[in-house]
């Protein structure tokens, strides 16, 4: 098979199974392209529409999709009408207006090219009406449109929508695969890997395996709060793992967020570094998901019992469940000391 996607990081199964549908004209109408933010969701959905495009796509001597010809730069620098990104950031759902909008429009014929793109972002945020509403066109859409549907998670989705699209799951990508690649296309990291090593590899832990997302967090503003965060995480568990309980333990336990969709967050991660601690006592080289240096890890681990990592485990992860049952969060963060003996 011809060099193909090679702006994808990594995810060459997926890149090589579009590749032989795009050549072999199969390609589908509508894709659910699932992942974590910053996985490279996007550059995927533009990556097709390119090698869709793409003036040397029948030549075996070029790359698919070329990205030297004029179709290929347009729509990586969005400048065509024929990708239309479908987005709302003022509101917290897609609602039923957005899919109107685009009922209203699929069947205008494209401007530039053969075929015309659909980008959904925050697709799994469509309200029930909204997918309902979606339902006829998304099925039966004229012969040149293709719909990416860009979300978290398939599972938001009604089956309804999942049985009328293919869904393509992005792989997470690995610490060093996105290390090399934000130091070759970033100078911003390749400085810092020069001069603050250890803060390039943090924040690389922190993109989760999205390289999007690590070069989002290159710039300081977008950072900061990032790792005043992780910060938080490690004061606290040094305090409630290295010592008996204090005030000041469960004072740093009070300085998580108080509004509950961030605290959720912050919590999430917190049982993340809870797990990397029973990670290292169960295992000799386990993958970690929240600290950097594996020394740490067990160093931390070692001053505590299993019982005890397992104790604070589920006293957190009660706490998310009850905060996503709408409870007073200053009383449910009160319960959550208690739960974990610490107060």
């Amino acid at each position: 098979m011809r060099k193909a996607m090679t702006e994808i990081v990594g995810n060459r199964t997926l890149c090589e199974r579009l590749t032989q549908d795009i050549e072999q004209d199969s390609l589908s109408h509508a894709y659910i392209i699932e992942g974590a933010n910053g996985s490279g969701r996007k550059t995927l959905a533009l990556t097709v529409a390119a090698a869709l495009a793409c003036e040397n796509r029948h030549s075996a001597t070029h790359t698919l999709p070329c990205m030297k010809c004029n179709s290929c730069r347009r729509i990586f620098e969005r400048k065509t009408p024929d990708i239309i990104f479908v987005k709302d950031e003022s509101k917290a759902t897609v609602g039923v207006d957005a899919i109107r909008s685009i009922c209203e429009t699929v069947r205008i014929v494209p401007n530039d090219f053969d075929d015309k793109f659909y980008i959904i972002e925050n697709a799994d945020k469509m309200t029930p009406e909204a997918q309902n509403a979606f339902l006829l066109t998304l099925e039966e859409p004229p012969p040149f449109v293709h719909f990416f549907l860009i979300c978290n998670s398939a599972d938001h989705f009604l089956e309804t929508v999942r049985s009328r699209a293919i869904t393509l799951r992005m792989q997470r990508l690995t610490d060093a695969q996105i290390k090399d690649f934000i130091c070759a296309n970033d100078t911003r990291a390749s400085q810092m890997n020069l001069s603050s090593p250890g803060e390039l590899a943090e924040i690389i832990k922190a993109s989760h395996g999205g390289i999007g997302q690590a070069i989002a967090f290159l710039d300081r503003d977008t950072w900061q709060p990032i790792r005043e965060r992780r910060e938080l995480i490690r004061s606290f568990l040094q305090k409630a793992i290295s010592s008996a309980p204090t005030p000041e333990t469960v004072s740093l336990l009070l300085k998580f967020s108080s509004k509950r969709d961030m605290l959720c967050e912050e919590l999430s991660l917190l049982a993340v570094a809870i797990r990397d601690l029973i990670a290292v006592k169960n295992a000799d080289s386990p993958h970690l998901e929240f600290y950097c240096d594996a020394n740490e890890a067990i160093e931390l681990s070692d001053k505590t019992s299993l019982s005890y990592l397992y104790k604070l485990y589920e006293s957190i992860d009660t706490a998310i469940c009850e905060s996503e049952k709408n409870a007073n969060v200053r009383l449910m963060m009160i319960k959550l000391a208690i739960n974990a003996s610490l107060l």
